[in-house]
């Protein structure tokens, strides 16, 4: 197109769109005297049809420094077309309004699988009504970063911070759903539950014993190890547990970290059961799910529900901090209630960059 319009003559009519955003989603504006069709910038597959309406654009400029324009768009409304699709003007500050041009030779080419071949898009929110009539109304546009209290970036990037709320799309949080995954806390369309502890190690419950031989891919194991265990008391007992396993190939013989990854086992929560850690280390703690949480025992006790800031439990479904975390989360797969190695590869982390920085010095 940029070889067209450089031309001495171009022979395409060159096509002015506009969307306006309403609560309900975008109308569709044209200032070509007849309707026409373009495919959405977002959604290359579907068409927007535009609706010819006289407007007027000014005061448009573009300079790298000093204060931002403030572009003023007219809308005509003798016909009530303006009014009719949008409803109240007073609804619209606030809301974007986004420029587009093109070549009327390019409204109908591309199959969907690129964007549509156009001008670079403008966008600008409505900031006021600067005036309205029978026969138009007029908006004073800016900037989306030129808006009083608003800054940029829009959000900081802290040193080994995380801005993101863990589990934030949980069920209990339903209403704000703020957070970058699409963990549920039942299983359920359209997600369910997936628990890892602050290594990744997945959580589960339900392990076949493993004495060796053969072992299956995604197939959950427990093999028998001696431990010793913490009493309540403060002694100690010598006693049969496990290390907990998930084959990531399939093959025979021993598990080990380089055929399967390490996991963690847990029960429902229950007051009459003693709970236990063990001189092995944390990752052998009892581990219970209560209040669709899971937390592992960090001293031994009865009777002690888990909370935060006991002195009986820490909670370990918890982010680890990496993006490595992000993704054995958020491109999970289950098959039969089981977690699978493998991950959705085709989900890419909505985070539009990294969800944490770390300062390097040079």
């Amino acid at each position: 197109m940029i070889l067209d319009i450089n031309k001495q003559r171009v022979a395409s009519d060159l096509v002015e769109l506009y969307q306006v955003e309403i609560p309900s989603g975008y109308v569709y504006f044209t200032t070509y005297p007849t309707a026409v069709t373009f495919r959405d910038y977002y959604s290359p597959y579907t068409t927007r049809t535009y609706t010819p309406l006289p407007i007027t654009f000014t005061g448009y400029e573009s300079k790298a420094d000093g204060a931002y324009s403030r572009p003023r768009v007219t809308f005509a409304n003798v016909l009530t077309t303006f009014k009719d699709a949008l409803g109240s003007n007073d609804d619209l500050i606030g809301r974007k309004v986004i420029r587009r041009k093109t070549l009327y030779s390019q409204l109908a080419t591309g199959s969907g699988s690129t964007p549509p071949v156009e001008l670079p898009k403008q966008i600008f929110i409505i900031d006021r009504i600067e005036s309205e009539s029978p026969t138009q109304v007029i908006f004073e546009l800016a900037a989306p970063f030129d808006l009083a209290n608003i800054k940029v970036p829009g959000r900081y990037i802290i040193p080994n911070t995380c801005a993101w709320v863990y589990q934030g799309n949980a069920a209990d949080r339903s209403l704000q759903k703020i957070g970058g995954g699409t963990w549920r806390e039942n299983n359920s369309n359209p997600g369910f539950a997936v628990y890892y502890d602050y290594n990744n190690y997945l959580i589960a419950s339900s392990f076949a014993t493993h004495t060796g031989g053969s072992y299956t891919k995604n197939t959950l194991y427990k093999v028998t190890k001696t431990l010793i265990r913490i009493n309540e008391n403060g002694s100690t007992t010598s006693v049969s547990g496990f290390d907990y396993w998930q084959a990531i190939s399939s093959g025979t013989g021993a598990l080990t970290t380089s055929n399967s990854r390490r996991c963690r086992a847990y029960v429902a929560y229950n007051a009459s059961t003693i709970y236990y850690n063990y001189k092995e280390g944390r990752l052998y703690s009892d581990v219970v799910l209560y209040n669709n949480k899971m937390w592992a025992c960090t001293k031994s006790h009865s009777g002690q529900a888990p909370i935060e800031g006991s002195n009986f439990w820490e909670r370990i479904d918890v982010c680890a901090k990496k993006l490595s975390s992000c993704a054995v989360r958020f491109k999970a797969t289950q098959s039969g209630g089981v977690t699978l190695v493998d991950q959705n590869e085709s989900i890419v982390l909505p985070y539009g960059g990294f969800p944490a920085a770390r300062r390097f010095n040079r």
